[in-house]
């Protein structure tokens, strides 16, 4: 089914499928075949999903923030941002809860010349969370506008396990505030 601008959105279990997709658009006409593999999420192993991005004045879940992030991830600075990932795989004390640190970092990105002189200085927001042990815990951040000066980041969001001192991090996003 459909979802969002332009995305297409299909859940499955993990295994190996055919992919088969025929696109049509203006009279153009693409196909793709192949054959992929979707990996299962293991929960003894700590993992990360992707990172959404959203201009959003509050805390959203997956399907919200899917919705509301830009395609060209193109952001204003006078709106505050909303993040969302899940986190998979943490260990949780004899209570039950899950004990992490949570690390954003946006960094920006500077042709050559500004970089061999001094750029500036990454963005970054960090925080101990705790919470009840699920196989996967939602990571949701607000960063009011004004923090995030117009110009380019590469994002990433890392997360701790406290408990196994294990370490996770997202693939990078590049984007935009302007």
């Amino acid at each position: 089914w459909a979802s969002g601008a332009g995305l297409l959105r299909v859940g499955a279990p993990p295994g190996l499928y055919d992919l088969g997709l025929d696109v049509d658009s203006g009279g153009s006409q693409e196909r793709i075949r192949q054959r992929f593999r979707l990996p299962g999420y293991p929960s003894e192993t700590l993992g990360l999903s992707s990172l959404i991005l959203a201009p959003a004045d509050s805390l959203l879940d997956r399907e919200e923030a899917l919705a509301a992030m830009p395609a060209d991830l193109a952001y204003p600075p006078s709106r505050p941002l909303a993040t969302y990932a899940e986190v998979y795989g943490l260990s949780r004390d004899g209570l039950g809860i899950a004990h992490y640190r949570v690390h954003y970092t946006f960094m920006p990105l500077r042709s050559l010349l500004p970089r061999l002189f001094g750029g500036s200085s990454p963005v970054e927001f960090e925080f101990d969370r705790e919470g009840r042990w699920r196989a996967a815990l939602p990571e949701r951040l607000v960063i009011e506008p004004g923090r995030l000066a117009p110009g380019h980041y590469r994002v990433t969001l890392a997360v701790t396990d406290l408990l196994s001192n294990v370490k996770s991090e997202t693939i990078a996003i590049d984007i935009t505030v302007r």
